[in-house]
């Protein structure tokens, strides 16, 4: 199916990611949550980490006719205030490298707080560090069950995601109880996109589930249109700066990334999530 993906661009990235000149188009998080049941799949995510097992995930993720989520570290968008966009400019990168074709959704990683905070010089860093992330093209916002005591502060931490209709991403700890805070951002209808790391009984009303590969078998019965599946762990994605293998080339660790997401998008019937997404967007026009 021919399709102009770039349509589905946010407003808030069409300037930053022009540079994707309407091969890769980079959609909301938002976008993909709202049509889950229409993918009827998982989708597969990787952290941006290492160029070759990037260009390994993305290629065979258009060879699937899939959709990919890419992920960002907020240690990487924290290197300086273009960081985001460099990053991004990456992934694009390593997206030409492997003739991607298609929808991603690209995700800005929420940093782990070190306590719950409301005061001004804490919230005024916050929303400097969405706002870049907005304008540097992310199409999902992560923000940490751990910040925020309530949901209003969650609210108001979203407030610029929500209005660009982008992706927003609660990431809940593994000692964090955000129960309370789940069952409010319910209660207040919040458009949240996707939840990491809540456990399997949570209810998460319309978000998407993240998990890793691992999990996926202790979440049986669940449907599985509603999964993002990180594959962190199952491919070779240390750093650039983290590999010193001489032995380690960069041809054979794409190679293998590709087995690997190959093998694992067939293994859940993922491929083909592309195609029905384009096509139940198409009736939307």
């Amino acid at each position: 199916m021919s399709f102009d993906w770039t349509r589905f661009v946010p407003v808030s990235a069409r300037k930053a990611l022009s540079v994707s000149q309407g091969r890769t188009a980079c959609i909301s998080g938002q976008l993909l949550t709202r049509y889950a049941s229409a993918i009827d799949a998982p989708v597969l995510e990787l952290t941006a980490r290492r160029a070759a097992s990037l260009a390994g995930f993305l290629r065979a993720c258009h060879q699937a006719d899939a959709v990919a989520v890419v992920a960002v570290d907020a240690d990487v968008r924290a290197r300086g205030p273009r960081a985001g966009a460099v990053a991004i400019s990456g992934i694009l990168a390593a997206a030409a490298t492997a003739h991607h074709v298609g929808p991603i959704v690209l995700v800005a990683r929420a940093s782990r707080p070190v306590s719950r905070r409301t005061d001004i010089a804490f919230m005024t860093h916050l929303d400097d560090t969405l706002a870049r992330d907005v304008e540097a093209g992310f199409g999902a916002i992560g923000l940490a069950a751990a910040a925020f005591h309530d949901v209003d502060v969650l609210a108001h931490a979203a407030r610029l995601a929500i209005e660009f209709d982008l992706g927003i991403e609660i990431e809940v700890g593994a000692t964090d109880d955000a129960a309370l805070l789940l069952a409010g951002v319910d209660d207040r209808a919040l458009p949240i996109s996707a939840v990491r790391g809540a456990r399997p009984l949570d209810e998460l009303g319309d978000a998407a589930r993240i998990v890793g590969l691992a999990d996926l078998r202790d979440l049986d019965g669940l449907d599985r249109g509603g999964l993002r599946v990180n594959l962190d762990a199952v491919v070779d994605n240390r750093t650039d700066d983290d590999n010193d293998s001489d032995d380690d080339d960069d041809d054979d660790v794409e190679a293998r990334t590709w087995n690997t997401v190959t093998r694992v998008l067939k293994g859940l019937k993922a491929d083909g999530s592309a195609t029905r997404l384009a096509a139940v967007l198409m009736g939307t026009q």
